[in-house]
């Protein structure tokens, strides 16, 4: 499933919000256009997202989910530009680190977050890859770490468990 940056930003406001019309002002879209990706994004899902009321919504069980989810990948990429800066200034206190899209949403961000909050002075150059590119960065120094689906790389690599 793919997910539309824009429809995510919208349905976040629109449950920070409380309201379609506000989210809308806010996101300078009017509020017919962010009704109608709510709707094609439930559509797509088949589930409610929200229970709508006048001109707003509450969300549902699914649709905080969805909001907590969209949040902590809005809040990631959000954070690219300052990563490529000090990727830029080669700066040894530089974690590489690779993982795929399962590791990534679903546990990753919330482990780095607490690594970083025990450890300040490191920053993290996270990447979304595939198990197969990352096997092969981790074995040419070009990625500190890597996060692979089932491969066993044990011939090349220290493989240890996670999650």
């Amino acid at each position: 499933m793919r997910f539309d940056l824009t429809t995510l930003r919208l349905f976040v406001s629109v449950i920070d919000h409380g309201s379609i019309a506000k989210a809308a002002e806010q996101e300078h879209i009017v509020p017919s256009a962010v009704s109608k990706r709510l709707s094609d994004l439930e559509m797509q899902l088949g589930i409610p997202l929200l229970t709508r009321q006048h001109g707003g919504g509450v969300a549902t069980p699914a649709g905080e989910a969805l909001a907590q989810h969209a949040r902590d990948v809005i809040h990631a990429l959000d954070r690219i530009p300052g990563a490529l800066n000090t990727a830029a200034s080669d700066d040894p206190s530089m974690l590489r680190v690779w993982a795929n899209a399962t590791a990534t949403v679903a546990y990753l961000l919330d482990d780095l977050n607490v690594f970083l909050s025990r450890h300040p002075q490191t920053k993290i150059r996270l990447e979304e890859r595939h198990s197969m590119p990352t096997i092969d960065a981790v074995a040419d120094g070009s990625v500190d770490l890597g996060v692979i689906g089932f491969f066993q790389p044990w011939d090349r690599l220290q493989v240890r468990p996670y999650r």
